[in-house]
């Protein structure tokens, strides 16, 4: 099975409701029930709610997820499935189901269903970082029919159904479900018209995960619950309604007060065994599977022009309060060097004071409250999303020796709706975290101008084509030039798709040799001193999405 990667940012706006003509077809598991509809003036098969597990419930509750299997009667895949159990805006209690019974995938096929012409597939994890999120928010129909491949989008267990950890609760099922939706696909995607050996997986959001937060995290649930923490703690958890669980974790949520964006209360961990260590350490060990798998791969990797707005919205929500100040006006150099630096460097470097000193001085420098303000939110989003995605890139050039190939982008458009959306500050200027959500799973009730819709077609077509091929290119489009060390180059996507070359060079350069020099030559004086805690238990780990989901592509290739 060949496998491709992608990593982009999108944000839930509205669930899609489809009509159109019954069609029903039959597959290797049982016959189902889907509807023909119509995309960009031509026919879309979409089949929804398809099971790939069994309901994660009683016993099955905080266990890896067990195949569905086939089915006797005819599968209605008509409505759309409930959303796993999350905590939802109160303004969406009444837009979306919950429920634990929410393993399901979603199929859009474009044309036809024929198994003579196969067509190559994208799998889609949506984003939410590891709380929230559902499926039914992408419709994948103009997608399919823009590139002329399969898109299969899925669901997967979220907060303390997925993600829950301590004791004989070994957490990671959120990943498992994915690695099981994958595997579904795999085996089941022909009956579809797809081809499995041309598999392309792409998600988006990056962020760190930590086994100590989602200790401490999953402790105070029990006691929140009055859960025993002894043997009979698994079994006092699976006999709660999923709303009781659901209403603990929003407390011990809630308590967590001043957190920052990427320090998620319940998170992937290091288990022993699906995820064995830091995956871009596993990656980095060219003799593990992890880095041979890697380096066969074709990747894309790309961030947007403001992927900062994440730590605006936390202002708004209340951050700016609880540490006394207006974004509105400026953020204040204490925010970055008491508060952010700190948390950064406690995430990644064991709490080391220099380098805590060296993200103040590099990030709050300048006299000027707007530029200031500026680079403090350069500062997060090089941590959380610029660095790792420039790691990610300069690891798989270095070790793929052109087997695989790697495309770097840059989204910059933000269309009208976000500004009427979000009432962010008016020194800000960056593309949001979700603002190629128009352009990549197209909503009809969001208009695009005429621009707009070429630059939707031009990014649909870069992403099928590279689906289909590995390369991102055809005639008529912008070339893309593919991402090298000595080089870097990018694209970057706007009305006017522009390419350039060493994204953010100085501030990479800060992070992936100024630190690392310092750490050495820190190691050099004191060779006792402990830069970063290496132990399994407990560890805190930063990694983006791309090399997270290469972990799930590793899972299902070895098997």
């Amino acid at each position: 099975m060949a496998f491709h990667l992608s990593m982009l940012t999108l944000l839930v706006i509205t669930e899609v409701v489809v009509y159109g003509q019954e069609v029903t077809i039959n597959t290797k598991l049982g016959s189902i029930i889907g509807l023909k509809t119509l995309a960009l003036n031509n026919d879309v098969y979409i089949f929804r709610k398809i099971p790939y597990a069994k309901a994660p419930i009683g016993n099955l509750r905080f266990e890896k997820p067990q195949p569905y299997g086939p089915w006797d009667n005819t599968l209605d895949g008509r409505a759309s499935a409930p959303s796993c159990f999350q905590i939802l805006d109160p303004l969406l209690e009444d837009v979306y189901q919950l429920s634990e019974d929410c393993l399901f995938l979603d199929i859009y096929v474009p044309f036809d269903v024929s198994t003579n012409n196969t067509k190559s597939v994208m799998i889609w994890i949506h984003f939410g970082a590891y709380q929230s999120g559902q499926m039914s928010n992408f419709d994948g129909s103009q997608l399919a029919i823009t590139g002329n491949v399969i898109i299969v989008t899925i669901q997967y267990r979220l907060n303390v159904f997925g993600f829950f950890s301590t004791g004989a609760i070994k957490g990671n099922y959120g990943l498992w479900d994915q690695i099981l939706a994958i595997r579904w696909v795999n085996e089941n995607i022909d009956s579809f018209g797809g081809d499995n050996q041309s598999i392309t997986i792409f998600g988006e959001d990056a962020g760190g995960f930590s086994g100590t937060y989602t200790e401490t995290a999953s402790l105070n649930i029990i006691e929140c619950l009055r859960c025993p923490t002894t043997e009979t703690t698994l079994d006092c958890l699976r006999k709660l309604p999923a709303e009781v669980l659901i209403e603990a974790y929003n407390a011990v949520k809630t308590a967590q007060g001043g957190a920052l964006p990427f320090q998620i209360p319940l998170s992937p961990v290091i288990d022993g065994e699906l995820l064995t260590n830091d995956p871009i350490e596993l990656l980095e060990n060219t003799e593990s599977e992890a880095s041979i798998f890697y380096r066969s791969l074709d990747v894309v990797i790309g961030t947007m022009s403001g992927e900062e707005s994440i730590l605006l919205q936390a202002f708004q929500s209340g951050l700016q309060d609880i540490f006394h100040f207006d974004a509105n006006d400026h953020i204040p150099r204490h925010f970055l060097c008491n508060v952010l630096a700190p948390a950064m460097s406690a995430m990644t470097y064991g709490n080391n004071s220099k380098v805590t000193k060296a993200i103040c001085e590099e990030y709050g420098e300048s006299s000027n409250e707007i530029e200031l303000s500026k680079s403090i939110l350069y500062a997060f989003s090089d941590f959380i999303f610029n660095i790792p995605t420039a790691r990610s890139l300069r690891l798989h050039s270095e070790i793929s020796s052109g087997n695989g190939r790697q495309y770097q982008y840059i989204f910059s458009r933000l269309h009208p709706y976000f500004k009427l959306l979000y009432h962010f500050p008016s020194w800000f200027d960056g593309a949001l975290h979700s603002a190629e959500i128009v352009y990549q799973f197209p909503n009809v009730a969001i208009p695009l101008t005429s621009q707009d819709e070429d630059l939707k077609t031009s990014f649909m077509k870069y992403w099928t084509n590279f689906a289909k091929t590995g390369d991102v290119n055809e005639e008529g489009l912008p070339q893309w030039n593919e991402y090298d060390i000595l080089n870097e180059y990018y694209i970057n996507l706007d009305v006017e798709i522009t390419s350039g070359q060493h994204l953010y060079e100085d501030r990479v350069n800060f992070w992936l040799k100024e630190i690392p020099a310092m750490l050495q030559t820190e190691i050099q004086i004191n060779t006792t001193d402990a830069i970063r805690n290496k132990a399994p238990s407990g560890k805190t780990v930063k990694i983006i999405t791309t090399v997270l989901m290469l972990t799930l592509a590793v899972s299902v290739w070895k098997q």
